[in-house]
């Protein structure tokens, strides 16, 4: 297909489905009002909270000289990953119900955070050490405010803690204790455990082969291989890359398909029964057709923008009708939402290329996929990879912060992450890395 890149033409061909797509297990995300009784990401595969006080596209290279720093700390022990996006992550604890809620916000002030407490006594601290905590019983909730000493004086890790709707039956002084007694210890958790890094998305190309969602009456599941990219350009130059996923929440997925020099597709995915492009074919807005793919996929395509000086598209909208209905009788659509910057797509033939790259969606009975694998999908034991992963995991270490001895990634006694091995360098493609996966090219560390 071919694209303006800057000031480039390109072109971009669907290669084929995501590397490792056998190997690497699938992002999961359910609705978060709901206790599933699931785990949704294994702590191998989201072993920690890792958030960032801006959007996705700040923490791209082009955008700055500087590398962005993320807060990370130990996602809490026995909680399921719920949802994540850039700036936010949450946990459920079903055994226990409670839900946990992180983000970092970039303008918050002790003083009005404390401020908000019904009564005096609901606070329980005041800022004056760094950080505050006050409770709401009428609301089952508690809330931690914590300084963040490498985003800037205002920035600070908002935390929220919610109890189980079963505890309004408890005693108001019963649930003035639970609700301390969850909180304190978590904020002090937290405050021991917190640390910042570099940028380095575990969940990104490489990690994970693609993603599933459940419709919100969790009658089907959606299933999807992330497809990869390859943009060539007019100098002979290419480039390959998938979706970096930034938000998983209920039935909505999002990732950016960065090119590098401030060129990006921002991708939205939905599965529920509503359909903007159906709405304008109703309205028989005329940028609004019924297009049929090379499969025998009926999608209804909605042009949402063009630039006005070459009619080329940067904004559409594409949703197709499941034939699958919802419990109030409504049919439930897949709907894709791609936004380039400093990408656009030539012509409605242009943007069918890339759509055709989103067909290969599944839907299934979600019972022929269960929530909770088995085992972890991993590499075969035999690769070489696997055996290194395998020797590293058996060894022990011990924890600089209270000195215990440990085998896992967090210490057992006081959950501090284990020190992580200096930097390697790719054998595939020569980019230097600090995680398991190539942040490049996606293949394993060595």
């Amino acid at each position: 297909m071919k694209k303006l890149i800057i000031a480039c033409a390109a072109a971009a061909l669907l290669t084929g489905t995501a590397v490792y797509a056998d190997e690497l297990p699938y992002l999961r995300t359910l609705p978060q009002y709901q206790y599933i009784n699931t785990t949704l990401m294994t702590p191998e595969s989201y072993p920690e909270v890792r958030i960032f006080p801006g959007y996705i596209h700040s923490m791209l290279s082009d955008y700055s000289d500087m590398q962005p720093i993320f807060l990370c700390f130990p996602a809490p022990q026995g909680a399921a990953a719920e949802s994540f996006a850039t700036q936010e992550a949450g946990f459920i604890d079903e055994a226990n119900s409670i839900q946990y809620f992180y983000q970092v916000v970039e303008s918050a002030s002790f003083e009005e955070f404390i401020n908000e407490a019904e009564d005096d006594s609901y606070i329980l601290k005041d800022g004056s050490d760094g950080a505050a905590i006050r409770i709401d019983p009428a609301k089952r909730s508690a809330y931690g405010l914590l300084k963040t000493t490498e985003f800037g004086k205002s920035s600070k890790l908002y935390i929220k803690m919610v109890l189980d709707a079963l505890s309004d039956k408890m005693p108001q002084e019963t649930l003035v204790s639970e609700l301390t007694n969850a909180i304190v210890p978590e904020v002090e958790r937290i405050s021991g455990a917190m640390h910042y890094e570099e940028y380095a998305p575990y969940w990104s190309t490489g990690k994970y082969a693609g993603l599933k969602m459940l419709d919100y009456d969790f009658k089907y599941l959606l299933k999807m291989d992330f497809p990869t990219f390859t943009v060539n350009y007019s100098d002979g130059g290419s480039a390959e890359q998938t979706i970096t996923p930034t938000v998983l929440d209920g039935t909505r997925f999002e990732g950016v398909i960065d090119f590098g020099s401030g060129a990006y597709v921002d991708v939205e995915l939905e599965f529920d029964d509503y359909s903007y492009a159906a709405h304008k074919m109703e309205e028989n807005d005329p940028e609004a057709t019924y297009q049929t793919l090379e499969s025998g996929n009926e999608w209804i395509l909605y042009i949402s923008n063009r630039h006005s000086n070459d009619n080329t598209i940067f904004s559409w909208y594409a949703s197709r009708p499941t034939g699958i209905q919802d419990n109030y009788g409504g049919e439930i659509y897949v709907t894709v939402n791609c936004s380039g910057n400093n990408i656009s797509w030539a012509d409605e033939a242009d943007v069918l290329s890339d759509l055709a790259k989103f067909d290969s969606i599944q839907i299934i009975d979600p019972a022929e996929d269960p929530y909770v694998p088995s085992e972890t999908p991993a590499a075969p034991e035999s690769t070489e990879a696997a055996q290194t992963e395998a020797a590293a995991s058996s060894e022990t270490w011990a924890c600089e912060a209270c000195g215990t001895e440990n085998t896992g990634n967090f210490c057992s006694n006081c959950g501090a992450a284990k020190p992580q091995a200096g930097p390697w360098t790719c054998p595939e493609c020569g980019q230097e890395n600090e995680g398991n996966f190539c942040s490049n090219c996606g293949a394993a560390k060595p």
